[in-house]
């Protein structure tokens, strides 16, 4: 399996990378290409930044340095790749902004479809019309997810598929692909075969059977333990904000969260404590809980995650004070370096009257059961 790790032209300037919307998605790519064969025919075009591309998968992003080389590869002839005959392939280029007109999603296949079954059925169901590539997603025991990314030539092959088999596959439901779906399964497929070179590099056989399924339920789970990163918090709190005249303290004790430590990506866990005083609204109180979801749910340390709790709190109500106190046990100190199993952390974040009166912050304390010397 292919390492993915992108090409750059100049490794002095990693550091600044220039933003993605300098980059375009490249469909079509003859099999067998590689990631230098992609940065060789862009370069052309313009100063390659990096390439990604997928063994066995025919697409890939180009991320140019300037946006005006963008452009370029836009409005001009597009290049092309040799294929293993020898033959050239014109590549297809559009915008990342764009949605693929070419990739239909095809769904409603039980869990015994696989992909053998789908190459040989497909070309019946679409009187004829060959999809240039089929991605039939599967789930970590091997059985089909249910549904599959077909690639064709063109629009015009894939709008003749699409009726095709709305007529001939009516069970079966079919979409035009939207770009965010064909990003996720391509960063899926990234992420596996990182943690596939990974398992190969410890000296793994990473295809005995009990690591053949790692790269993928790996991918899976981190995708899980960091989707904090996909939420918002306009779109957590929902407008769930009410008009209100209480003005005591507010507090919601022992919410359980659990986080990665950013520098070595071992798991802390522990309780969170929310507090705050009104100033003419109050907030839904499951939406403290899933605030502190939200940001425990990305790469993180404590000192940040607690103040970033109490940050969104301050934004989302203007009350007239927020308090945050944080105690968690911390893997990186357990099972690694200084190896001290029962240690743990508390950190704390005041704003507002928790920060300037102490008395309120004495009631608050003496509620969570916190001694009197952290005052």
């Amino acid at each position: 399996m292919e390492n993915n790790a992108s090409i750059f032209d100049d490794g002095d300037n990693q550091e600044n990378p220039p933003p993605q919307e300098h980059s375009v998605l490249v469909s079509n790519v003859p099999r067998g290409t590689t990631r230098d064969d992609l940065c060789k025919a862009f370069s052309t075009k313009g100063a390659v930044y990096a390439t990604e591309l997928f063994e066995n998968r025919q697409y890939g992003f180009v991320r140019f340095y300037n946006a005006s080389d963008v452009k370029n590869v836009l409005t001009s002839k597009p290049p092309s790749i040799n294929d293993s005959q020898g033959n050239a392939v014109v590549l297809r280029v559009s915008p990342i902004s764009d949605e693929p007109k070419n990739v239909l999603r095809v769904g409603g296949f039980g869990p015994e479809m696989d992909s053998h079954l789908l190459r040989e059925m497909i070309t019946t169901w679409t009187n004829g019309v060959k999809p240039l590539n089929i991605d039939l997603v599967m789930t970590e025991e091997g059985q089909s997810k249910g549904y599959a990314f077909m690639e064709f030539q063109d629009n015009g092959a894939a709008l003749e598929a699409y009726k095709a088999l709305e007529i001939n596959k009516p069970q079966y439901s079919v979409e035009f692909a939207k770009l965010r779906d064909v990003q996720k399964d391509f960063v899926m497929r990234r992420m596996e075969q990182s943690c596939y070179q990974t398992l190969m590099d410890l000296g793994e056989d990473a295809s005995r059977e009990g690591l053949l399924k790692t790269p993928q339920r790996w991918a899976k789970a981190l995708q899980f333990l960091t989707r904090g990163y996909s939420d918002s918090l306009h779109e957590l709190v929902n407008g769930a904000i009410f008009d209100e005249s209480h003005h005591e303290l507010v507090l919601v004790k022992d919410i359980v969260v659990y986080s990665m430590c950013e520098h070595h990506m071992l798991p802390f866990w522990g309780k969170v404590h929310v507090a705050y005083i009104p100033n003419g609204k109050v907030i839904g109180l499951s939406k403290i809980a899933r605030i502190a979801e939200m940001y425990s749910r990305r790469l993180q340390v404590q000192e940040r995650l607690t103040r970033e709790i109490a940050n969104a709190l301050q934004e989302t109500l203007k009350p007239m004070g927020v308090a945050v106190i944080m105690d968690c046990a911390h893997m990186c100190m357990m099972m690694r370096g200084v190896q001290k199993v029962g240690a743990s952390t508390t950190t704390s974040s005041v704003i507002g009257v928790f920060e300037t009166d102490p008395r309120t912050r004495a009631e608050l304390f003496s509620l969570i059961n916190l001694p009197k010397a952290m005052l």
